[in-house]
C-alpha cells in the first residue's frame, strides 16, 4: 500500500514537473505583451529581423501598440536631436510596419510612418503636443472630467488639422464621441461616428471602422 502511494505520489510530481516545464517553455515562445516591446528591441539589435517579424505576426494587435510607441519615442528623440536614438526607434517602427504589410497587406502603418517620418521643425512641435494634448484627454476621461477632456481633445483636434495628421484626428473624434455618450447625447455622438466612419475608410484605418 505505501509503494502504491508512493507511486502515485511520484507520477504526480512528474506530472506536475512536466507541465511546469511546458508553461516555461510556452512563456519563452510567447511573452507576455508587458515584455514583447522589450523582446522585439532585443531582437532587432541582435540583427535577427525574421524572428522580430515572426514575433509580430503572432501578436498584431499588441505590435499596433508598440508600433506606436516606437514612433512617439522617435519623434521626441528627433525633437531633441538626439538623431541616434531617434534613428533606433524610427528603423524598428519601420521595420513592424513594414511586416504588416508584407503579412497581411495591410499598408496603413507605412503610410502613418512616411507621415511622421517627414515631419520637420514647426509640424514636428506640433506632432507632439497634439499626441500629449490627447494623452491628457484622455486622463481627464478617465477621472470623469468630461469638460476637460473635450478642451484638450478639440485642441490636439486642431493641430492635427493643421499638419494633416488624419489618423490622429479620427483618434480625438473618437474620444470626443465617447464624451457625447457620457452626457448622453446620443444623437450628436452617431453624427460624430458618420464622421469617424467616413474618415477611417478613406484612411484605409481599419481598427476604427466599427465606430
Amino acid at each position: 500500500m505505501k509503494y502504491i502511494h508512493g507511486h502515485v505520489l511520484s507520477r504526480m510530481a512528474s506530472t506536475a514537473l512536466i507541465a511546469l516545464t511546458v508553461a516555461l517553455l510556452w512563456q519563452c515562445d510567447h511573452p507576455r505583451p508587458a515584455g514583447l516591446k522589450a523582446h522585439y528591441r532585443l531582437l532587432f539589435a541582435e540583427g535577427k529581423l525574421s524572428e522580430a517579424q515572426a514575433l509580430v505576426r503572432r501578436h498584431p494587435m499588441r505590435f499596433r501598440r508598440i508600433f506606436q510607441e516606437f514612433l512617439q519615442e522617435g519623434l521626441r528623440f528627433q525633437a531633441q536631436k538626439a538623431l541616434p536614438e531617434a534613428d533606433r526607434h524610427m528603423a524598428m517602427a519601420r521595420e513592424i510596419a513594414h511586416t504588416f504589410a508584407a503579412a497581411w497587406g495591410d499598408s496603413f502603418l507605412v503610410r502613418e510612418y512616411r507621415f511622421c517620418e517627414a515631419l520637420k521643425d514647426t509640424a514636428l512641435q506640433k506632432k507632439l503636443t497634439a499626441d500629449s494634448l490627447f494623452l491628457v484627454g484622455y486622463r481627464f476621461y478617465r477621472e470623469g472630467k468630461i469638460e476637460e477632456a473635450r478642451k484638450h481633445y478639440r485642441q490636439s483636434l486642431q493641430l492635427c488639422r493643421e499638419i494633416g495628421d488624419r489618423k490622429r484626428e479620427v483618434d480625438n473624434l473618437i474620444q470626443m464621441q465617447y464624451t457625447l455618450y457620457r452626457e448622453d447625447r446620443n444623437r450628436e455622438a452617431l453624427a460624430m461616428g458618420e464622421e469617424i466612419l467616413t474618415l477611417s475608410q478613406q484612411l484605409g484605418y481599419r481598427q476604427q471602422e466599427a465606430w
